[in-house]
Formats: C-alpha cells, sequence, structure tokens
C-alpha cells in the first residue's frame, strides 16, 4: 500500500510501488486548485485520480463502469483543498474531513501519531518507513499554496 498524510498546508507521499514488482512512483496529483493522493490498489487507484480530472460533470456511471466493483473497496484518495480535506473512495463518493490532519494508507496509524506528536506531513511519513514495509523510498511533498501565497508563521 502506502502511506500518505495531509495537513491543511500540504501533502507528503512515500514513493514506493509495491505488487509484482517494486519501483518508484509519484503518488500526489494537483488538479485545478486541489491536491489528491491515492493508495492501496495503485492502477485503480489512477481510474479515479484520471475521472476527477477528465470528467467535469462527475459522471459516477462512467466511472463505476471503469472500475468492477470487486475493486472500489480497494483505494482511498485523500483530497485536500483549500476548504480543506476529504476522502474518496471507488465508488465515487466525497467524504469530507473535519480533521486538521489526516493520514491513510497502510502506513496512515504511524503518521498520524508522528503528527500528533507535533511533526510535519513529510516527517510523519517517512517515519514509516521503518515500521511499514509497503512505505518507502523518498517522500515526495506538494504545498497547497505556492510559498509567496502560504501564511507567514508566527515566531516565539
Amino acid at each position: 500500500m502506502t502511506t500518505i498524510a495531509a495537513n491543511l498546508e500540504c501533502m507528503a507521499a512515500d514513493q514506493r510501488l509495491t505488487g509484482g514488482t517494486v519501483a518508484r512512483t509519484h503518488k500526489i496529483r494537483r488538479i485545478g486548485d486541489c491536491l489528491y493522493g491515492g493508495c492501496g490498489n495503485w492502477s485503480v487507484a489512477l481510474i479515479l485520480l484520471e475521472w476527477l480530472e477528465k470528467d467535469a460533470k462527475r459522471d459516477r456511471f462512467r466511472l463505476h463502469r471503469q472500475i468492477p466493483e470487486e475493486y472500489r473497496t480497494e483505494i482511498e484518495v485523500l483530497e485536500l483543498s483549500p476548504t480543506g480535506l476529504a476522502l474518496w473512495d471507488g465508488w465515487g463518493t466525497r467524504i469530507v474531513l473535519l480533521d486538521k490532519f489526516y493520514c491513510v494508507g497502510s502506513g496512515a496509524i504511524s503518521a498520524m501519531q508522528a503528527i500528533k506528536r507535533g511533526l510535519p506531513p513529510e516527517e510523519a511519513v517517512s517515519e514509516t518507513f521503518s515500521l511499514d514495509e509497503n512505505s518507502g523510498g523518498t517522500v515526495e511533498v506538494e504545498y497547497l499554496l505556492p510559498p509567496e501565497l502560504r501564511p507567514k508563521r508566527k515566531r516565539g
């Protein structure tokens, strides 16, 4: 699987792709003004990400024709948007989260604990590498806003 962690500013993901072979891939996509990170069956996650990107009407029947029913529960896609966090499933259902941070994937519990201790998402994902054999490689990080638009942090 994988580990993806996000707060209201950024999203981080490992790059390990497991399955028949171990390889590396980008698991975070920017679509419009949102970031999406997919985990689980990567082929199915890609179908959902392409649907989010290319189907302006978000026609669920089109998505359901592309993802067989038995595969729809094999993925989770975490969304970071200007309004907050949400989860997508293989059915095309979007669940708005009220949390200020969230993690998905096989290393999610470990990453959630790291964020609760005050680590940023990229360090939380990196911490899972020694605990989760399905997470590894390097950590990619994408910020919702470019540096010049991010809120300044108060010091002290």
